[in-house]
């Protein structure tokens, strides 16, 4: 029994099921989970390492290379990027996109590394994991206080966060720009030397005495005593009062007649954060999976709220960011598509074939959504950009089947058919082409949802929900549709008129048999079509993914490599006072900065910037996106005028995982002065390229440092080694901390330094005294070695084990594509000649295009495959298969046509779109074909069966593709900053490949299944 006859039979319980498929869709709806973007796995972990004082070629020698080679164990890692600056090594490992169990991934490289610490130098710290770098905050808290210290604000930011974990929802909260403190024993040189003091001694002095240890328990009549010795520092005249022993004197001295103890923070400070112009403790709120952000985003609101109102006076809580409010405005414009829509294909059905039939179909529309938003809950697929969209591009999709049964039901009935028979006929023929029609058009958007890397994970939700709505009106559309017909359709009471043939169908009928006397002409003809698109798609402007609708703008600032975090941080504060004087900038709505590294990740697609002292990160948000360029371009002019000394990049937020419009060239070699001549020298070419902008290499600049060669002769004389010499120059100008300080909720770390007045001389450097650990005597270093100026890298970048220099750059009117094309004619002949061992690629977008394509397209072949064999399975027959198959390439040049005229991108939506043609098209061949089949079985003879199935489909097809058409008009109108360019594809693709389709099908059935009684 058919699914129509069942539905008729048990009509009660199909209301019934209808019922409640409704109520749990608008309960399901109404705590929807929802957020901004698709949740995507980050197979991405950061791996820190440093060794205070290395340079940066000794540190990738003796630490980074014997790091990669143990990651490199791992066959599940595809890419090792690494970033050396003095002192430290910042590794991003990467995983294929086919894992998607990361925990014993991350558990495992942990595992190796390990096992890789004891062959790393002594005072190696790390290496330490991070695998969290994907965490999006949804919302960005900055915690402000006047009047108030670092201190207060990390004391108070660590209250506040444990106040905000009661908020239903919160997974995770970190705290970003809190000032480390320190506990500082100060002396100058001279003291040092006038007592004798090893440093090295010192330190283990402070260690043996700042002891927390248990003493064990005494049993006592039955009662245990904790026996408690005391010993660690309470107070910083516990410190002031620790004896030390001098060298050749009888008795002791105390830490206070040498040095002076005070609390403070570290200086220079490592990372600062500012939030509306102010210094704060910024707290990064994550959301737990499967929350609604529009519920949640209210709950933390009122919870700030609430905190805020118990906070001293002084205290300040600002959203920096709160996803929430993008997401509300999204959800809302969907909304808003999706009622236009709805009112679209109701007016379009209601035109074409009446109120009843118009409301019926109209009616379906609601309830397929409600169903759909059911199976999404079911199976865990949240409302975000994506997946919302979706629901939009398959309304006019999902309309299809309806029009299609409600259309050849009421022919029927015009032609005098009893309703129920009517029904349940137009079920038992129309339910296999319509499914196979269905699976097509799954079977098109199967690529995105089987694609491994970022691009196909961000739209997989596409797919699906795509693939569950149309599903879903294929049920409908044989249960509900003919009980709603059988119901409410009534027969026409002109008969007469109902019987005789449409206008347009008379005009269609004309054309093609016109079209059949012509066939080999029409046939030619189609074969131009082709050729105009594919002249016309290569010369489509190409683009990944477009820029975010998100009112910001990104603003990356860079010192040149040694600047100190006091440099940079000066020159940001003066950059917010500038963006908060309302006069100049009256759009800004707020900022958000951070000094020393990039902040939390508050949008998916934009990974936080590496840690660096000359290098910060602010964000500024406007009131309006329609103001945002203009303050692009007051901000940029504010730049060159005042900081033109200073490297610094705007963009805005992007939603591909790659800055749109981003040009890199990378290149290879392991000769490192060679490659960065040779990385400076096409940087200077590259720049001089007119409308190329935000040129830069990734190597920085050379930075002066002070070598202190020690004379290994003079310094055994002298009873002094070359640890003694470190550990000296350590104690004046290092501040490396030897034990710590119990303070009210942290431990904080004691460290001895010289004076201010001593740190910062070079002149005093040479006067440092060296205490000998052999002899107990302190001897200048001036005694015993050399200080000699030199120039040694400020940064070094390694790929994939191997010295990476890349040089980045975008373009004001070229997209990634054509700049590439010109550095490749202005450059091409010196990459083409490189030295030796060099080598060199593209990164940047056209890369991520590249790599995103490739994985896309390699599924291509698996859904044309399936849509082959459903074809063939339908009406076993290749011929036929191949007629329908023709459509393709017939709506992709349409669809090129409407991209080009659109003034839209061929990016990967426009694929996705294109890619969905192969289904949707299909569908209009499937319907004629088969009528023509139906046409055939009574007894017509080919040429008769084509014009009269051809024209009994033509309203249907003619209805479909209208509605889709139409349904796909407010991302159109809207310009929907995703979907725009998909819509477009799929909008002319459809309208003119239905076009080309009425008559590409019937000249193509005649010309290859005609008989000899057509001739």
């Amino acid at each position: 029994m058919g699914l129509t006859r069942t539905a008729l039979a048990n009509s009660r319980l199909a209301l019934l099921i209808v019922l409640t498929v409704t109520i749990t869709g608008l309960w399901f709806y109404a705590d929807f989970p929802s957020r901004e973007d698709p949740e995507i796995a980050m197979r991405e972990a950061v791996v820190t390492v440093e060794h205070p004082g290395m340079a940066p070629l000794r540190l990738e020698q003796l630490v980074v290379r014997r790091l990669e080679e143990a990651i490199r164990q791992m066959s599940e890692v595809e890419d090792i990027e690494v970033t050396i600056r003095p002192g430290s090594a910042i590794m991003h490992v990467h995983l294929y996109a086919r894992y998607d169990d990361l925990e014993p991934l991350w558990q495992d490289l942990r595992s190796r590394l390990d096992d890789a610490r004891v062959d790393l130098p002594d005072g190696t710290l790390g290496p330490f994991v991070d695998d969290d770098f994907g965490d999006v905050a949804v919302a960005t808290i900055g915690l402000t206080g006047a009047g108030f210290d670092a201190a207060d604000l990390r004391r108070t930011a660590r209250d506040v966060r444990e106040r905000l974990y009661a908020v239903e929802g919160v997974d995770r909260i970190e705290l970003h720009g809190v000032r480390e403190e320190r506990i500082f024993l100060e002396t100058t040189n001279a003291r040092l030397a006038e007592f004798g003091l090893d440093p090295a001694r010192l330190g283990r002095i402070l260690q043996e005495q700042n002891v927390i240890q248990s003493g064990g328990r005494v049993e006592v009549r039955g009662r245990e005593v904790i026996v408690e010795p005391t010993g660690h520092f309470q107070s910083l005249d516990d410190i002031r009062a620790v004896p030390l022993p001098v060298p050749g004197v009888r008795g002791l001295v105390q830490v206070r007649d040498v040095f002076e103890v005070k609390r403070g923070f570290v200086d220079p400070p490592e990372r600062l954060a500012y939030v509306n112009g102010a210094e704060a403790v910024v707290l990064a709120v994550s959301m737990r999976s499967g929350q609604n952000v529009l519920r949640f985003g209210p709950r933390l609101a009122a919870a700030v709220e609430d905190i805020q109102a118990s906070l001293p006076l002084g205290y300040r809580l600002d959203f920096a960011t709160f996803q929430p409010e993008p997401v509300e405005q999204a959800i809302a414009d969907v909304t808003t598509s999706l009622y236009q829509t709805l009112v679209i294909v109701l007016v379009v059905v209601v035109l074409f074939t009446g109120f009843r039939q118009g409301l019926i179909v109209g009616l379906m529309v609601p309830l397929a959504m409600l169903t759909t938003l059911v199976v999404m809950r079911l199976l865990d697929i949240e409302l975000q950009r994506v997946s919302l969209a979706s629901m939009i591009v398959s309304l006019g999709m999902l309309v299809s089947n309806f029009v299609a049964v409600a259309e050849d039901i009421r022919r029927r009935m015009g032609e005098g058919v009893p309703a129920d028979e009517a029904a349940t006929a137009a079920g038992n023929e129309l339910a296999l082409p319509l499914l196979v029609a269905t699976l097509t058009t799954i079977l098109a958007f199967l690529p995105p949802l089987l694609s491994q890397d970022e691009a196909g994970e961000y739209t997989r939700s596409l797919s699906l929900v795509i693939a569950i709505a149309l599903l879903t009106s294929w049920v409908l559309a044989l249960t509900i549709v003919p009980l709603a017909c059988v119901r409410f359709l009534r027969p026409p009471e002109d008969r007469d008129r109902e019987e005789r043939e449409p206008w347009l169908a008379r005009v269609y009928g004309g054309v093609l048999e016109f079209c059949l006397r012509l066939r080999l002409l029409v046939v030619g003809g189609l074969v131009a079509v082709l050729a105009a698109g594919a002249w016309l798609l290569a010369s489509l402007p190409e683009q990944f993914f477009p820029e975010s609708e998100r009112a910001e703008l990104m603003l990356y600032v860079d010192l040149p490599a040694g600047g100190t975090s006091v440099e940079t941080d000066r020159r940001v504060r003066d950059l917010l006072a500038w963006f908060a004087d309302e006069a100049v900038n009256p759009e800004v709505r707020r900022t958000a900065a951070y000094v020393g590294f990039g902040g939390p990740r508050f949008f998916l697609t934009v990974a936080p910037m590496d840690p660096a002292p000359n290098r910060a990160f602010v964000l500024v948000e406007v009131d309006d996106f329609a103001e945002l360029e203009g303050v692009i371009e007051r901000t940029r002019a504010h730049l060159r005028a005042e900081h033109g000394d200073v490297r610094t990049r705007i963009t805005r937020p992007f939603l591909g995982y790659v800055e749109t419009g981003l040009v890199e060239l990378r290149l290879s070699g392991r000769d490192h002065e060679r490659l960065f001549a040779l990385g400076r020298s096409l940087e200077a070419e590259i720049a001089a390229i007119d409308g190329a902008y935000d040129v830069h290499q990734s190597w920085e600049n050379r930075i002066v440092k002070a070598v202190v060669e020690v004379d290994q002769v003079r310094a055994r004389r002298a009873g002094v080694t070359s640890r003694d010499v470190a550990h000296a120059l350590e104690t004046m100008f290092a501040a490396q901390p030897v034990t710590g300080f119990l303070g009210d909720d942290i431990v904080i770390p004691i460290a001895v330094r010289g004076t201010a007045e001593e740190r910062t001389s070079l002149a005093r450097l040479r006067t440092v005294s060296v205490h000998s650990a052999e002899t107990g005597r302190n001897v200048p270093l001036l005694q015993v070695a050399d200080v000699v100026p030199a120039v040694d890298f400020g940064r070094i970048d390694r790929r994939n084990q191997s010295p990476t220099l890349t040089i980045a750059a975008k373009h004001r009117s070229l997209t990634a594509a054509e700049f590439e094309e010109l550095i490749l004619e202005r450059v091409g002949e010196r990459l083409g000649d490189l030295p030796q061992g060099f080598t060199f690629e593209w990164g940047g977008e056209t890369e991520a295009a590249a790599d995103a394509q490739e994985e896309l397209f390699g599924y291509v072949p698996l859904a044309l495959l399936g849509i082959a064999a459903l074809l063939i399975w339908q009406f076993n027959s290749f011929r036929r298969g191949l007629i329908m198959a023709a459509c393709i390439p017939l709506a992709v040049a349409a669809a090129t046509f409407g991209l080009f005229v659109s003034g839209s991108w061929f990016g990967f939506m426009a694929i996705l779109g294109f890619l969905s043609l192969a289904g949707i098209v299909v569908n209009y061949a499937i319907l004629i074909i088969d009528r023509i089949e139906v046409e055939r079985r009574a007894g017509k003879s080919v040429h008769d069966a084509v014009i009269a199935g051809a024209k009994l489909r033509l309203r249907a097809i003619l209805m479909m593709s209208l509605t889709t058409v139409f349904g796909l008009l407010p991302l159109i109108v809207g310009r929907d900053v995703l979907f725009y360019d998909m819509a477009n594809a799929i909008a002319f693709g459809i309208g003119g490949g239905m076009l080309l389709t009425l008559i590409a099908v019937p000249v193509l059935y005649h010309l290859a299944l005609r008989d000899r009684s057509d001739e």
